[in-house]
């Protein structure tokens, strides 16, 4: 069974969970289990790009390309991306020194087998909208749409409460969320983790050397001893090998989000849309994270 290839998507920036799903994805690229083949920051944070490229060097993976939204936006705040870029980082480095990510999206995509990514989503959608909206050009003739339907074999999106409700993930940008959902090629299948089975699982932050580990250091400066498992159980689905550990509760529906409040319903209308839950106790999830987690402290 081939090992997933996973794009990251991630705002990586207000909460400390973004770092939780990216160790998780990492530990598992140590273990071979899973390839990270890029990352992408969806916010209008200065610095995530640069924490995000911090932390790939840190663990010996620097080479994987790393890609940042340029929107002109109030940047978004963080108790965490500026500090860790300035402590472990490249001297003034922040999110112009990287590419645009609709580009890094398409420039990885193009580069992948038929059908092999699994595309990972934990923050807004507004770098996935630029992709479905994007024509070919002299780097690779195919379309945003093309390349998704030729590239991507799963989609997997924290956002949303299910079967309804209000998140933020799609209330941040609900334009972009309804955008992509609603036009997302239906060949593609999507796994949808929301709020309340983030909320139900919760995570350790662990210690480590704050001086030589730009992770432990991250968990120092947002504080607190845990937090709900948003993004850590999408990415803990997204490796592969502990799905498991889920199961689906909501199968092959249409999720309809507002796109003036991103409130989302989801409905059992056939198309490709599935929510998951848990297949096992909550405790038995939140060991499994907090092993994998723990690696890259």
């Amino acid at each position: 069974m081939a090992i997933a290839s996973i794009f990251f998507e991630t705002d990586f920036c207000g909460d400390i969970d973004d770092v939780g799903g990216l160790a998780i994805i990492l530990a598992r690229v140590h273990a071979k289990k899973c390839k990270l083949i890029g990352v992408n920051a969806n916010s209008s944070n200065h610095y995530s790009a640069s924490a995000i490229a911090t932390m790939l060097g840190h663990c010996g993976v620097g080479s994987i390309p790393v890609g940042a939204y340029q929107g002109d936006d109030t940047p978004t705040g963080s108790a965490y991306t500026f500090s860790v870029t300035s402590r472990f980082g490249k001297p003034g480095d922040n999110r112009t020194k990287y590419p645009n990510g609709v580009a890094n999206l398409r420039r990885v995509l193009n580069a992948q087998p038929e059908a092999s990514v699994t595309l990972l989503s934990t923050g807004t959608l507004i770098n996935l909208q630029g992709l479905m909206r994007s024509v070919g050009d002299e780097k690779c003739s195919l379309s945003g749409m093309q390349l998704i339907t030729s590239k991507i074999s799963s989609f997997v999106v924290m956002g949303g409460c299910y079967p309804s409700g209000q998140e933020w993930n799609f209330s941040n940008d609900p334009l972009s969320a309804s955008y992509v959902i609603k036009n997302w090629p239906l060949s593609v299948p999507i796994w949808g983790v929301d709020f309340v089975l983030g909320a139900s699982i919760v995570w350790t932050l662990p210690k480590g050397d704050v001086k030589a580990n730009p992770f432990a250091y991250a968990y120092e400066l947002f504080g607190g001893a845990t937090r709900p498992a948003w993004d850590p159980l999408a990415a803990l689905y997204a490796v592969g090998d502990y799905a498991h550990l889920f199961n689906v509760q909501g199968s092959n529906g249409t999720n309809m989000i507002d796109p003036t409040t991103g409130f989302n319903t989801w409905t059992s209308a056939a198309r490709n849309y599935s929510y998951l839950g848990m297949a096992t106790v909550p405790s038995a999830i939140a060991t499994a994270l907090n092993q994998l987690i723990a690696q890259t402290s």
